[in-house]
């Protein structure tokens, strides 16, 4: 009877194991998919370039783009940008802690949880914050990172424009973005 616990047991831990290892690095895809493998997995996209895949998606009520990107047609990143309008700017403040409270649930504190000042006008004026943001005087950014993905959760602006963003990427095909970016450099040369 003990022996057949231990097996019971060693069998449930390897297929943790296995389970963890099978785990998806973005929603249902992992990196390095297909773009037909990603579309069978999301459906069809809103709109759709040789290596950009977008679809229409509200996050805990917060409107944006889903976007999967391809380079050498392989899954090499993901995200969403959010395209929520607010007539308030201090309400993007409030969807970027929304969206951080899920990350934070979900991934558990960032590796770095940064508010960066670049012009301190406004700094001392809390009202002003999401409008310090609009003209590019401050800013957001949080980062995570598991074994196969980086993670960015970013608010920032300029000229009166609010970018707020989650940006997941695949840190084994890293390499090969910034080789296909700079070999594009390099033929525009």
């Amino acid at each position: 009877m003990q022996k057949s616990n231990v097996f019971i047991l060693l069998s449930f831990f390897y297929l943790t194991i296995q389970t963890d290892a099978l785990s998806d690095d973005f929603r249902k895809s992992d990196w390095g998919d297909s773009r037909s493998a990603v579309i069978q997995d999301a459906g069809k996209p809103f709109q759709s370039k040789e290596d950009v895949l977008m679809y229409e998606v509200s996050i805990s009520g917060i409107d944006g783009y889903l976007l999967y990107n391809f380079v050498a047609e392989k899954l090499s990143s993901a995200g969403y940008l959010f395209t929520e309008s607010h007539s308030n700017d201090n309400t993007y403040i409030s969807d970027y802690s929304k969206i951080q409270e899920l990350m934070i649930k979900k991934y558990g504190k960032p590796i770095s949880d940064k508010s960066v000042w670049f012009n301190d006008l406004y700094r001392d004026d809390v009202s002003q914050y999401g409008f310090a943001i609009s003209i590019g005087h401050y800013g957001k950014q949080s980062t995570w990172a598991t074994d196969r993905t980086k993670i960015f959760h970013t608010l920032h602006g300029d000229n009166y424009k609010i970018s707020h963003g989650l940006n997941y990427s695949s840190k084994d095909l890293e390499s090969l973005s910034e080789e296909v970016k700079d070999k594009a450099a390099m033929d525009q040369l």
